[in-house]
């Protein structure tokens, strides 16, 4: 059998064992997390993971970069319904958080658009880091108005939806195959820090109360998380365009 042959077959079983390995989203699902209780406003811990994920991927990033990214996604995520860790997931996917990047198909951007895309939204500048995730999010929305399963949006977002709806699965390409799963797990990973954070911190109200009735101050769950995690910015903290008001447990975009 001839070398040429090999590789082919080698690629056919690489697809077919890939396509039968995609992990499916936690929870079937990417729609804003709502978290019960106490801790019902998780932004906070939302906010810390984002720039802990952005500085993994692209740690070059300027921090007025990163302030810009984060406000971008949540703002967007709050506007579409989209949880804010399944956009950041596909820009990790897409572009590792480089606001300049383009791919060979000259898709371009975070959130890699098309000049499609960029046309059918009416986007000036596609390396713009808000112009950019706005276009990006309002199109996995139209999407998801076509596929409700998320496996089948991502593969719309990375081969087209046009060919998804025309054979109503998630196309054997294995380049689509490892973009999903790519998603998946950076997602499903983001998810499962963000509920160990609120499941830790939800142990330490009463000792928070305590030591804020002693001391006069608000210590709050979050205050407490933040205080102990100095080995990256704090993003509630210090970063331009941010307010956090403890006190309501929300953060303010300016």
């Amino acid at each position: 059998m001839s070398t040429g042959k090999i590789s082919w077959i080698i690629i056919l079983v690489l697809v077919l064992c890939l396509s039968l390995a995609i992990p499916v989203l936690a929870a079937n699902t990417f729609d804003k997390i709502e978290i019960p209780g106490l801790f019902n406003d998780s932004t906070p811990y939302q906010l810390q993971l984002l720039f802990k994920l952005i500085a993994d991927y692209n740690p070059s990033l300027a921090k007025e970069q990163r302030n810009l990214v984060c406000k971008a996604i949540l703002s967007e995520a709050n506007a579409t319904g989209f949880d804010p860790f399944f956009i950041s997931s596909i820009i990790a996917a897409e572009s590792s958080f480089c606001p300049n990047a383009v791919s060979p198909c000259a898709a371009r951007g975070l959130m890699q658009l098309t000049a499609c895309v960029s046309n059918a939204m009416n986007i000036n500048n596609p390396f713009d880091i808000q112009e950019n995730i706005y276009a990006g999010t309002r199109f996995l929305k139209y999407l998801k108005g076509r596929f409700s399963e998320p496996n089948l949006i991502l593969a719309a977002y990375n081969a087209g939806p046009t060919r998804v709806a025309r054979i109503g699965r998630v196309p054997r390409i294995l380049e689509t195959i490892c973009y999903i799963r790519k998603v998946n797990i950076t997602y499903n990973s983001l998810r499962q820090k963000l509920f160990s954070l609120l499941q830790d911190a939800a142990k330490k109200p009463l000792l928070c109360r305590t030591i804020g009735a002693i001391t006069g101050k608000d210590i709050s769950p979050a205050h407490s998380f933040l205080a102990r995690n100095s080995n990256y910015p704090d993003p509630l903290n210090s970063p331009e365009g941010f307010i956090y008001d403890r006190k309501r447990s929300f953060i303010v975009f300016v």
